[in-house]
């Protein structure tokens, strides 16, 4: 999409297209600046579920044991510990993947208005190609170089949690 729709939009107008360029370049660093974070703290929170499935399966498997010693409130201690732990970990994990989302759709939004607002000066002031349509078609061809890149900021979230889930698979 990127190598036939980017020519097209500097064939239409060229300010417009580096106004676009840059802030898909900007989305795009965000994304990559925070797989990093989102990474860690999705390893943690399966870290944190993999030791209370831990718990739960060693209590249920040892269940005489328990009860024979009567360890029901130190076994019930240790699992709420670990809930609690397991779910602060996936709060965590929420605000971070959130970031990317959070920060990305304000540029889009920047994006599609400056884009407007400055075609339509261009349009106006006589500077675009053609007309009002050129600033339509190029406003509808932005977005398509726009969009995949916005939604790569859900798929970050999306990686971690299949390249977790891969990975416990193996371990499994």
């Amino acid at each position: 999409t990127l190598l036939v729709m980017v020519p097209v939009l500097f064939w239409i107008n060229t300010t417009l297209t580096w106004m676009v360029i840059g802030c898909a370049g900007l989305i795009a660093l965000i994304i990559v600046a925070f797989l990093p974070a989102v990474r860690r703290a999705f390893g943690r929170w399966v870290d944190a579920e993999v030791a209370r499935n831990t718990v739960m399966v060693e209590t249920v498997h040892g269940i005489r044991t328990v009860k024979s010693l009567a360890l029901e409130p130190q076994q019930r201690e240790m699992y709420d510990q670990k809930v609690a732990a397991a779910s602060g970990r996936k709060q965590t994990l929420g605000d971070v993947s959130n970031w990317p989302q959070t920060l990305v759709v304000p540029i889009e939004n920047f994006m599609q208005r400056g884009v407007l607002l400055v075609g339509a000066y261009l349009a106006l002031e006589g500077g675009m190609s053609a007309s009002l349509g050129s600033l339509l078609a190029f406003m509808m061809l932005s977005g398509r170089v726009s969009q995949p890149l916005v939604s790569m900021a859900k798929l970050v979230e999306d990686l971690e949690e299949t390249r977790s889930a891969v990975g416990l698979a193996a371990m499994v």
